[in-house]
């Protein structure tokens, strides 16, 4: 599972106060990518069983339920404090690579979720 936050709609803003500081917005982070690990889950497959047949349509809401579950516990795990974590990580690399070391201060929000 991976979790991320959408970078191409960062917003900077310099503090007219304090010239060093810039205020950064950033979406929420999100689930990019959410592949369960099916061995984990468990087996659910019955080959020519005329008395417990599994569908297609079985399978698939199995895996649906997989996902689900996989993401709720990765949020409730704190995955999208890490993502911010890590994004907010890699922004302050970047502009200490980009300009000297402590140039800018950056100072992160993020939008609501339900907002904009």
């Amino acid at each position: 599972m991976k979790a991320g936050v959408d970078l191409s709609t960062a917003e900077f803003e310099q503090d007219e106060a304090d010239q060093s500081l810039l205020h950064v917005t950033l979406d929420q982070p999100f689930i990019i990518s959410n592949t369960p690990d099916m061995d984990k889950s468990g087996v659910l497959e019955e080959n020519n069983n005329i008395f417990n047949p599994i569908t297609v349509e079985d399978s698939d809401a199995f895996r649906r339920q997989c996902v689900e579950r996989s993401e709720e516990e990765a949020v409730a795990g704190g995955l999208l404090d890490e993502a911010k974590t890590n994004a907010e990580g890699q922004l302050t690399q970047i502009f200490n690579a980009a300009f000297e070391k402590d140039t800018y201060t950056l100072d992160f929000t993020y939008r609501d979720a339900d907002g904009e």
